[in-house]
């Protein structure tokens, strides 16, 4: 992959990442976040556990994948329930796309899925 395409499917990513959560916390009101804990993960990073705590409803339990960088700290990872990452499904979802249609469908797909989340 060449260096321009490279950078083109990490900004799309990036806003693709971010539009996903904000899509997810949309709407959400009187909802509260709780942190469990944290522990460091050698070689990992600090899982932080936290619980989304809605008013009328099953706490959400996931946990944040944080590590340091020379830019400050990075989530690196979230997981549903603790268990299920947010980094491995995607790994499997996008990696499916480049072998059938090669680094141009990726680019497709994150522009169409940008574009959704963005109401377009």
């Amino acid at each position: 992959m060449n260096k321009s395409k490279q950078n083109q499917v990490v900004d799309l990513f990036r806003r693709f990442s971010v539009s996903t959560y904000a899509s997810a916390l949309h709407g959400y009101s009187g909802e509260q976040f709780e942190i469990e804990s944290d522990r460091v993960e050698p070689g990992l990073g600090t899982i932080i556990e936290t619980r989304l705590v809605p008013k009328d409803d099953t706490p959400v339990e996931f946990d944040y994948l944080l590590r340091a960088t020379p830019a400050g700290w990075k989530i690196g990872d979230v997981y549903l329930a603790g268990t299920i990452s947010e980094l491995a499904r995607r790994r499997a979802e996008f990696s499916g796309i480049i072998r059938a249609q090669g680094i141009d469908g990726l680019i497709a797909l994150l522009k169409t899925k940008n574009a959704a989340l963005a109401g377009g």
